[in-house]
């Protein structure tokens, strides 16, 4: 398009971007895509989200957004700064034009300047190929764990696995242990990573923008064995609990009340992100499942090993 024009974004293009991504993405055309649009990109404990557009006599018809990510190898460390690609759109009229490309070139430079260190995400099938050709790299399949809650829960998770969650919980989704803002956070803060590996720099300012400044519903199970922040929403016919952060001190025991909370609240299976067995062996081993994670560093080659929760990955 001869009159396209790229540039990054300001505040005074908020409204179409949200528009766009209502458009084009599935955002609800409500208030909600606005609270989204602020919690996610505005407000984030990290810093406000760098974002590209372009421009076609003044309508913006495509959208490159990079999220500002911290991580740690230990708690003690200084951050290593990051930014996650997410929310990428091209309007279907404008595709195939290098839109996707030309966004991203100019973007590398710009965050390559401001002493960003490395991007990572989570792309699917049809974009990762995209993606490896510009120079990102596949570091791991995300490790998720599943396991049922009852007996009868086997035969529903098996059919879910490959289902779409509910972004919104609806109605008749149950609650389960206390409001976050009753049971705090601070059992999570600075969890240590696995040796060598980055962890997100989990501080309160972190815990408290991720789980209770969020338009999404998250409780808090306690008990003297550990605490979990957990998730309840509809994949295909069951109700999953998604455990997005554990802090356990006897994770077997815990483990033990952690499912029997999530029976009680109806709850038919229980998904987490580890990559080790840190609530005993009952969690089945369902990483082929679970996401590829890519990178592309812009500095020196940073750690390649990455130490990651439900929390980080789910919703972005």
């Amino acid at each position: 398009v001869a009159d396209t024009m790229i540039r990054q974004a300001g505040v005074g293009d908020h409204e179409a971007i949200v528009a766009l991504l209502v458009e084009t993405m599935g955002w609800q055309p409500d208030g909600s895509s606005h609270e989204v649009f602020r919690w996610k990109h505005l407000t984030n404990a990290f810093g406000p989200s760098p974002m590209w557009i372009a421009t076609a006599d003044g309508r913006v018809i495509a959208l490159r957004t990079f999220m500002r990510w911290e991580f740690r190898t230990t708690p003690a460390g200084d951050p290593i700064r990051a930014v996650r690609a997410v929310d990428t759109v091209t309007h279907p009229e404008f595709r195939g034009g290098g839109l996707f490309r030309s966004m991203t070139t100019q973007a590398l430079d710009e965050l390559r300047a401001d002493g960003v260190s490395f991007i990572f995400n989570t792309p699917n099938d049809q974009s990762r190929p995209g993606y490896l050709k510009m120079g990102w790299q596949p570091v791991c399949r995300v490790p998720v764990r599943l396991t049922p809650v009852g007996l009868r829960s086997v035969v529903p998770m098996a059919r879910a696995i490959r289902a779409a969650a509910d972004l919104e919980p609806r109605p008749d989704v149950p609650s389960v242990g206390e409001p976050v803002s009753v049971a705090g956070l601070r059992p999570f803060v600075d969890l240590p990573a696995a040796p060598g590996r980055l962890a997100t720099n989990r501080s309160l300012e972190y815990l408290e923008w991720r789980y209770l400044a969020t338009p999404y519903a998250y409780r808090v199970i306690s008990h003297d064995s550990g605490n979990a922040i957990v998730r309840l929403r509809r994949r295909g016919g069951a109700l999953e609990a998604t455990v997005t952060e554990v802090a356990a001190t006897a994770p077997r025991t815990f483990s033990r009340v952690l499912l029997r909370s999530l029976r009680l609240a109806g709850a038919q299976y229980a998904s987490l992100v580890a990559g080790d067995a840190i609530l005993g062996r009952r969690w089945i081993n369902a990483q082929r499942f679970g996401p590829i994670l890519v990178q592309r560093p812009l500095h020196d080659q940073p750690l390649d090993r990455f130490d990651v929760s439900a929390g980080d990955v789910e919703i972005f």
